[in-house]
């Protein structure tokens, strides 16, 4: 668990080192949020009540070839209620590729790996405990100003073991994208 969060660490470095190192790196940026409201009958006291899930993802990537990328992100994740054992997160590696490769627009599926520590479960909403997820998702861009693009779509984060009555992370959200190139 530890050493993908320094292989996310390394990639991160990595790919600032081509930020400051070159004058037309390949290397963009990252961020948006995502908050979701969530209502919720209680399997125990059958009480109707909701909660809301607030993320802020940061993210960073280098163009290994023409659409392809590698990356590194960091979800930092906030739970409403008393009963929750904020902040949460999740950090992981991931690959993009651009199906549209235009000079205004981007269509990019995502697959990667990432660590955290939050479990979204039917019986006690959410768990506290070190778990490893399988990610995917889509996302498109759109050039708003220069090197500023608008970027819109969904990720999912799906555990890789299986734990009774959880189920899986995810985030509709938009954003921005700072493209360094």
């Amino acid at each position: 668990m530890k050493k993908l969060l320094y292989l996310s660490l390394g990639v991160i470095a990595l790919c600032n080192s081509h930020i400051t190192g070159q004058r037309n790196s390949k290397v963009d940026f990252s961020i948006f949020f995502s908050h979701m409201v969530h209502p919720i009958t209680s399997p125990r006291t059958n009480l109707k009540y909701s909660f809301h899930e607030y993320y802020t993802n940061a993210s960073i990537r280098y163009q290994v070839k023409r659409k392809l990328y590698i990356g590194a992100e960091y979800n930092h994740i906030i739970l409403t209620g008393e009963q929750f054992a904020n902040p949460y997160y999740t950090s992981g590696l991931f690959v993009d590729y651009d199906l549209l490769k235009h000079r205004n627009m981007a269509l990019t599926p995502r697959i990667g790996l990432a660590i955290g520590n939050l479990v979204l479960s039917n019986i006690d909403i959410a768990l506290k405990k070190n778990v490893k997820y399988y990610s995917g998702g889509i996302s498109f861009d759109c050039k708003a100003y220069r090197k500023l693009w608008l970027y819109t779509g969904f990720y999912n984060q799906i555990l890789t073991k299986k734990i009774i009555h959880s189920f899986s992370i995810w985030q509709p959200f938009i954003g921005v994208r700072i493209k360094f190139n």
